[in-house]
């Protein structure tokens, strides 16, 4: 993962915290059976505009996810501004 992708993960982790008081962990690979995960990355399609982003939820028998796509490095940061503006936390009592 590039430096800056590196980025939008440690904003998207900081912002979370600050907003809930839960510090999330960051896994490189797959989350642990049954677990609710973030999947933060790069869209694959080729005709993807440049700075683009896709925020998408899901699950499976592993747990459940949302899953935030990039085109490239601005629009993985994009596409976590995004997600952190439309989410709704609450501080952990």
């Amino acid at each position: 993962m590039s430096s800056r992708a590196s980025k939008a993960v440690t904003v998207l982790v900081e912002e979370a915290e600050k907003r809930c008081g839960i510090r999330w962990p960051v896994l490189a690979g797959s989350p642990p059976p049954n677990a609710t995960a973030i999947h933060v990355g790069f869209e694959r399609a080729s005709k993807t505009a440049p700075e683009s982003y896709s925020i998408r939820n899901g699950g499976d028998a592993q747990g459940r996810s949302i899953t935030i796509s990039g085109a490239d490095n601005r629009g993985l940061l994009f596409g976590v501004g995004k997600f952190l503006r439309i989410v709704a936390f609450d501080r952990q009592q």
